[in-house]
């Protein structure tokens, strides 16, 4: 068990102020002096963008044995949380009887925008998050410290921390050395800064230690971090919905991955540049196909399909309930079909922009120099000027998650494959049927001219583009410029449609939500507790400790998986179980055993094996309090992985 009231303190000693906001991912303070344990998979892209032919972080893994070895964490900054509010009242004043959907669309963001600006004023390095609870039924307006100079430290090679690859991704039980090290620093005064080598760690107030006990069954087990959106409150049709969309994207991201590992074989450098992509294609497959079996398997449809009609009997069973929620069902399902039809409008653009990078760059450079010629209150939230840096910064990373001629032929394979589906070139967009007219080597050789006469391969043209005026950019005479300005005439009609619509889903997500929480009022309230609701932004999850149990559906599960891992060492020229063991445990001590490594710390004990726990085990003059954890003792035996316990 433990105090509630050690969650979050207004001094910044609470337990919430240790866990880090990577943005997309969690990481958590285990050290005084900034060091930040997080998931492999979360630091893979600044692990991605660091590598290189000569330099493979990817496969071989990186340690940095002194604090000058570190290097930038490409990309990635870490939001120290400071503070939160309810403000519900506040948005909800924003909205006025009678409005319409737009209107509402506006008035949200407007208050977005303001409340946002009121909360960043009290400090330059502060970044203010706006969330929506339960589908608008409650905001909160979350405060972070932005730290911006965040540096990988230390990754474990690729066949440590992604042991088992994605046939044991989304798993349970998974033994994979799934974590790395990143330090966020500052400058000498504390606040947040761009990288320099004058910068110093940052000193948070509250860090995690790490247990040399381990764990034991009915340990009280609490979780916090910043987890994706969840979806358990979906409404019948959403739920069929989202199984119909998984069922048609499987096929379309089986094919993007093949087509980028297939580029990937004659060169190294273009499997590192694709690397992060592939992976986080890889994840999502795996995400959907997961679920769409658990869809099957445990027939989530119909045991949604009686929650409902549970929940309609209940409101029809009142006359009240029924004038003030009855008619949300059928009215949500009417959005979501004419969502459908709205999505099959936009699909044709959306897909031949997302098939080149050079191409979104150009769309990306053409909406912020129109966009930053109106006062920054009336921007896109994209374009204000407190997201100006991240904007500038993503023209410069971009370098290092593409290749120039790899994307004249992703454009090319994009538009075979969306033309082989949409052959009616009278019904493509009319931006673009001018690229994708005739037969194929018509169209390849169309985008051969556009790549041979763009200067948009060059990140400093693409920053200097970025700095001109609208007409100004007009007058460039650039293929993708001239391709990126004609789809974004069809495109801006599309969003300003899709605000509108937006807000509309989200209004009627709200009903549905505080229909459901009526209910769940009025059976607490009965002495009925009906669970937690969900919400999106910071999450905690409390429960106890229990050692595995796989039942009878679980060792059918491993079996197959055994036999899947077996396939796939066989394919990369193993033999057996003991043949990919014998090799993770030689890379470990090659790892460990490094020159460099050895001078790291000279009063390192001996490894010796740690059995079936698996802990990160320091020296005893390492325990000291702000000591920081060995972070190359990380055992692997028997082919298990590294777990970690924190109190």
């Amino acid at each position: 068990q433990m105090n509630p009231d050690d969650l979050y303190k207004k001094d910044g000693t609470g337990l919430m102020s240790a866990i880090v906001n990577l943005g997309g991912g969690t990481g958590e303070f285990v050290s005084a002096e900034g060091l930040v344990l997080t998931n492999h998979h979360v630091a893979y892209g600044a692990i991605q963008r660091a590598s290189s032919k000569d330099k493979d972080y990817i496969n071989n893994g990186f340690m940095a044995v002194a604090r000058g070895d570190e290097i930038p964490a490409q990309g990635y900054q870490a939001g120290v949380l400071l503070g939160y509010e309810d403000v519900t009242a506040k948005v909800n004043a924003y909205f006025k009887p009678g409005m319409t959907a737009r209107q509402r669309y506006d008035a949200y963001d407007k208050a977005q925008k303001e409340l946002i600006a009121a909360g960043e004023k009290a400090g330059k390095d502060l970044r203010c998050t706006l969330a929506a609870m339960y589908s608008g039924n409650s905001y909160y307006l979350y405060t972070f410290k932005q730290i911006r100079d965040v540096r990988l430290v230390f990754a474990p090679p690729q066949d440590l921390g992604n042991f088992g690859g994605e046939t044991d991704n989304w798993m349970w039980p998974r033994h994979t050395c799934d974590f790395s090290f990143l330090r966020a620093y500052v400058a000498p005064d504390g606040t947040a800064a761009d990288y320099s080598p004058t910068n110093v760690p940052y000193k948070p107030k509250v860090w995690l230690k790490v247990s040399l006990d381990g764990f034991k069954e009915g340990d009280f087990t609490f979780v916090m971090g910043y987890p994706g959106r969840t979806f358990r409150n979906y409404a019948l049709p959403e739920l069929k919905a989202d199984q119909e969309n998984m069922t048609r994207r499987i096929k379309d991201i089986q094919d993007t991955v093949r087509f980028y590992e297939d580029a990937g074989k004659a060169d190294k450098e273009v499997e590192i540049r694709y690397a992060a992509q592939v992976k986080g294609l890889y994840n999502g497959l795996k995400n959907m196909q997961g679920k769409l079996e658990g869809f099957l398997k445990y027939d989530l449809v119909a045991k949604k399909a009686v929650q409902e009609k549970e929940l309609l009997d209940w409101i029809n069973a009142d006359p009240a309930r029924a004038k003030k929620f009855g008619g949300a069902p059928a009215a949500l399902e009417a959005f979501l079909a004419k969502q459908k039809a709205f999505g099959a409008r936009t699909e044709l653009l959306n897909g031949v922009l997302g098939g080149s990078t050079i191409l979104s760059q150009a769309y990306n450079i053409l909406r912020a120099v129109d966009e930053v010629q109106k006062p920054d209150k009336d921007r896109e939230q994209a374009f204000q000027e407190r997201n100006l840096p991240r904007l500038k910064q993503g023209i410069q990373l971009a370098e290092r998650g593409y290749v120039f001629a790899t994307d004249k032929e992703l454009l090319k394979w994009t538009l075979k494959r969306l033309k082989a589906a949409h052959p009616d070139e009278a019904k493509w967009p009319a931006s673009l049927k001018g690229l994708v007219a005739g037969n194929e080597a018509d169209i390849a050789a169309r985008v051969d001219g556009m790549f041979a006469q763009t200067a948009l391969g060059d990140p400093a043209k693409r920053l200097e583009l970025l700095g001109q005026k609208s007409a100004q950019l007009a007058a460039v005479d650039d293929p993708f410029l001239k391709l990126a300005a004609g789809m974004e005439k069809e495109l801006k009609v599309l969003r300003e449609e899709g605000k509108g619509m937006g807000r509309e889903g989200a209004d009627l997500k709200m009903a549905y939500e505080g229909r459901k929480g009526h209910r769940r009022l009025s059976f607490q309230r009965a002495g009925q507790d009906q669970g937690p609701l969900e919400s999106e932004g910071f999450r905690t999850l409390h429960g106890r400790a229990a050692q595995g149990r796989p039942g009878v559906f679980l060792e059918h599960d491993e079996r197959h998986r055994r036999k899947l891992r077996l396939a796939d060492i066989q394919r990369q020229g193993g033999t057996d179980r003991h043949h990919l063991r014998h090799d993770l445990r030689e890379r470990h001590r090659r790892l460990l055993h490094h020159p460099r490594a050895a001078a790291l710390d000279q009063r390192r004990r001996p490894l010796r094996p740690l059995g079936h726990r698996q802990v990160l085990r320091r020296d005893a003059h390492h325990q000291r309090d702000g000591a920081e954890i060995d972070y190359r003792t990380c055992a692997l035996r028997h082919g298990r992985g590294c777990g970690f316990s924190a109190p």
